[in-house]
């Protein structure tokens, strides 16, 4: 069939071998590759194991002369990055380039769907017994996301052009509280200092010091106008001042919850 497309999960490859079994099934020549599940990336053996499934992956298909690579990758990724999630996503984007296919390479941040009231940040800061997000007390914390349908546009136009290189994806920029409230079933979003949260984190209740660290980062510029030029999808990004639509009030944390901090509930 024309249109199959066969979907794996990486993370469930037990060796090469796994590769060689979906071959007889599969006549895919387009490889798209995205492990979104962020909250996974707790411990360096998480990254590990995904690299080393990558390294299987490349090598198989280099051998079955692949067309085109198309991986969803992150801001700021580099090999030499003292931050380890985006060490790791460089590493991957690396021995994709260099296993010798086409490769185009997607910077996605977050994804969004505005109808479902969903993204992929949840997990990260998601409080179960709160229920309410809990982000870093940062006077600025720019995030970039896209929807998921104009992600789908991009990968659509990556797969039909023959530009290869990276592009920046994304449709809004706004500040996270913001980007959380405004995706969500209306959770609340308190803001800690993150001192706070790295204890969380340590104590395995809230993400890895690795994820957390990202969002406390200094902001890393992106830009959307190439992919109208190679992949014929115009972004047009809702950029505003970060504290535009904002109301803010200082409460005292959910029952059960230590400490203090600022609830958001924007106005939107």
């Amino acid at each position: 069939m024309h249109d199959a497309v066969t979907a794996l999960d990486i993370m469930t490859v037990d060796g090469p071998e796994t590769f060689e079994r979906l071959a007889r099934i599969s006549r895919e020549k387009v490889l798209l590759y995205s492990l979104q599940r962020m909250d996974q990336y707790r411990h360096i053996q998480d990254f590990q194991a995904e690299f080393h499934r990558v390294r299987w992956l490349a090598k198989w298909i280099a051998r079955q002369e692949f067309e085109r690579v198309i991986l969803i990758s992150y801001p700021g990724a580099y090999v030499n990055s003292d931050n380890l999630f985006l060490q790791y996503k460089g590493l991957i984007e690396q021995h994709f380039v260099e296993c010798g296919i086409h490769t185009v390479v997607l910077k996605v941040q977050g994804i969004h769907d505005t109808y479902a009231r969903r993204h992929s940040f949840h997990d990260l800061f998601y409080d179960r017994r709160d229920h309410a997000y809990y982000v870093p007390q940062k006077k600025i914390m720019a995030t970039y996301s896209v929807s998921v349908d104009n992600l789908a546009a991009c990968i659509l136009g990556a797969m039909h052009h023959k530009a290869i290189g990276q592009y920046d994806v994304f449709d809004e920029v706004g500040d996270l509280p913001s980007m959380l409230y405004r995706h969500s079933s209306g959770l609340k979003v308190f803001r800690l200092l993150p001192v706070y949260l790295y204890v969380r984190s340590f104590l395995g209740k809230y993400q890895s010091p690795t994820m957390l660290e990202l969002f406390l980062r200094p902001l890393v510029p992106m830009y959307s106008h190439r992919t109208v030029r190679d992949l014929g999808v115009a972004l047009e990004p809702m950029i505003g001042p970060v504290e535009q639509g904002m109301q803010s009030a200082v409460n005292t944390l959910p029952t059960g919850a230590r400490g203090s901090g600022e609830v958001l509930r924007p106005a939107f």
